[in-house]
């Protein structure tokens, strides 16, 4: 699925047999698979004889930028039969036999004896060991990946899929054949006793079958979803062990022609999510633009964009995705296109911090387009805090909106921007922006002129490659030589007649739709303006005259997402540290019940224990919290979702 393919050139002599070579061939992607432990290849591909194929130098027109054909890596020499067939041997599949059956409890117990030595730098070793161990011992896969992933939950792993690989990995070399870590390297990660009791408990349950007790189990499903079951870990609700720093992705139709291709080639090279790569390339493609482009809706609209990135602390990558556009793919702009010769213009401005709102508009009137990269949103908002009735957030409010003119006089002298085009790109995490943001920002406007893109980091990627250089300047040269060649004089983009239509029957739905209360209402009012924004920017990068229905269903589909995102989050802006955790701990509880101490843990050690245990009792006290029998809180009238 990413064209990508492995040629072996056979010697001319060995080259007539072709039913020999196709079953060899067969025979070969298996004992890749197996070897690989996992299905690496495609089991169904087949070779099919001769056909018709690209390349090296060829061009590939597939997609909506033709691309050369090239190597990527290449060994010298032909091949004869003999040589394949020893190789292509599969191993004999080993049946884990998958009768043992754990109860609840043991499952519990289990994993709570691999805590302590759950620590980083250790946990995946140990998660593979487990893994093993419970393979060779007949334990069912999913209930391994139960118990796993039931002890990274109580370690406060934030690795989750990670450890999840790791029993899907062992498991399958264990059904290969292949070597699996076991009770061997256990010996070296944790303690004797906690190893002699694991064994212990496995060994009196070989043949057995034994009916568990209804007791909770946290699992996870083939996607990586935390599962929360009863005795079959195998069934049950989904929930998240930190719901508060879970997000779901960009819908796929927002990755479109010149976007999709900008993930394909930023997306390997780091762990920022999906998400982030998206808000980056749209601002960027924003800036590129410029006041080429507008399209009127009740006033004009540029493709300025302000956008934060919200995820939690490390993991996320927020800055690497920030880098990745402004850094990486700004400075791959060559001084001319290679393909028409034609001079770019020099780059738009960017800047990692504001100054006053004088400063601000004093920057933009000597460098109109400007782009302001904040690694930490809360700079931008604490500075206007601490400057109260300055004009810092008034021009930052009025910039959005790409005015012709804007001036401002300071001790008799008079600054004026002409044409300012302002962007912004900010990085924070849920509680800092919750934190930061209050009833002020909404009522002011400042608020609801932002995108909030959630996400959370996409696992750990201990040495990434990078960024190819050369696909770096193909990307930019596509999106420079389209702004410049469609757009060489600034012009309006209409809708076109259907979008028109699609258009109108989305404002109408969202004119009445129904608000939970006035902070969310002021949040959704520029939300039909994003909208448009976005749809601009998707249509100008493919060098449209006119905005289609694709474009604004694009459009639309990123806005909704980012809308079901902020909706949330606008509950907890402007609370007290007190509310913030009740509205929390109701949070995580309405996704599954947990043990106390595990709330507290997901709570986080900030909050003070004597405000959580406050908080806890409150709730209980009002009946909105209860326990179970084996004393799991819950939300009161819980039901496992579908």
């Amino acid at each position: 699925g990413y064209g990508v393919c492995a040629y072996t050139y056979l010697n001319r002599a060995a080259a007539g047999d072709i039913a020999a070579w196709q079953a060899s061939h067969k025979a070969w992607v298996e004992r890749i698979n197996a070897t690989a432990g996992y299905r690496l290849v495609d089991p169904q591909v087949s070779d099919a004889g001769t056909r018709f194929t690209r390349i090296p130098g060829c061009l590939n027109t597939k997609g909506a930028t033709p691309r050369t054909t090239r190597t990527l890596s290449r060994t010298p020499g032909t091949i004869w039969q003999r040589h394949v067939d020893p190789v292509a041997a599969p191993r004999p599949e080993r049946r884990i036999n998958g009768d043992t059956r754990l109860t609840g409890e043991q499952r519990g117990a289990i994993a709570g004896s691999l805590v302590g030595a759950w620590s980083e730098g250790n946990r995946h070793a140990v998660a593979l060991g487990v893994a093993g161990l419970l393979a060779k011992a007949g334990v069912r896969e999913e209930e391994a990946k139960a118990i796993v992933e039931h002890a990274a939950v109580l370690a406060d792993d934030d690795e989750p899929g990670d450890r999840a690989t790791a029993v899907r990995t062992s498991y399958e070399r264990v059904r290969s054949g292949l070597p699996a870590r076991g009770f061997m390297s256990l010996r070296e990660l944790i303690p004797a006793e906690t190893l002699a009791f694991i064994d212990a408990t496995l060994q009196s349950l070989r043949g057995a079958t034994v009916p568990g007790p209804n007791l909770p189990v946290i699992a996870y499903g083939h996607d990586g979803t935390p599962v929360f079951g009863a005795d079959d870990p195998a069934t049950g609700a989904r929930v998240d062990p930190d719901p508060a720093t879970r997000y779901d992705p960009p819908p796929e139709a927002c990755f479109r022609g010149w976007f999709a291709e900008y993930r394909a080639l930023m997306a390997p090279t780091t762990e920022a999510p999906d998400a982030f790569h998206l808000g980056c390339s749209l601002a960027l493609v924003g800036m590129l633009l410029g006041r080429r482009v507008w399209t009127y809706n009740a006033g004009r609209h540029f493709p300025n964009l302000y956008v934060v990135l919200v995820g939690p602390t490390g993991r996320s990558r927020k800055d690497t995705a920030m880098d990745s556009a402004f850094v990486k793919m700004v400075g791959s702009i060559p001084r001319h296109s290679p393909i028409t010769g034609q001079v770019y213009p020099e780059p738009f401005t960017i800047e990692t911090g504001f100054g006053s709102g004088e400063g601000l508009l004093e920057r933009i009137a000597a460098k109109p387009r400007l782009l302001m990269q904040l690694s930490e949103f809360s700079s931008l908002v604490l500075k206007a805090r601490r400057e109260a009735g300055t004009l810092l957030i008034p021009n930052v409010i009025s910039l959005w909106q790409c005015p012709n003119r804007m001036t401002n006089i300071t001790r008799g002298t008079e600054t004026v921007a002409l044409d300012p085009f302002l962007s912004i790109v900010a990085g924070t995490t849920p509680d800092t922006l919750a934190a930061d943001m209050g009833d002020a920002d909404l009522a002011s406007g400042f608020a609801n002129r932002f995108l909030l893109f959630g996400g959370n980091g996409c696992g750990p990627k201990a040495d990434p490659p990078r960024a190819e250089p050369s696909e770096c300047i193909r990307l930019m040269v596509s999106i420079m030589d389209t702004v410049q060649g469609a757009y060489p004089h600034p012009i309006e983009l209409p809708r076109a007649a259907a979008a028109q239509g699609r258009w109108q029957e989305w404002y109408d739905a969202e004119y009445v739709a129904t608000r939970e209360d006035d902070a969310e209402a002021r949040l959704a009012e520029r939300l039909a303006s994003n909208i448009q924004r976005i749809a601009l920017i998707y249509a100008a990068s493919e060098g449209c005259s006119e905005i289609g229905t694709a474009h604004l269903d694009a459009a639309i589909a990123l806005g909704e997402w980012q809308w079901a995102f902020a909706r949330k989050e606008v509950k907890r802006w402007g609370q007290e540290l007190e509310a913030r955790v009740e509205s929390n701990v109701r949070l995580i509880l309405e996704r599954a019940p947990m043990h106390q101490a595990a709330l507290r843990d997901r709570i986080g050690r900030a909050v003070p224990i004597s405000m959580f245990n406050k908080v806890v009792a409150e709730l209980e006290k009002a009946l909105i919290l209860g326990r179970t029998a084996e004393g799991y809180l819950l939300v009161r009238d819980w039901r496992p979702a579908a």
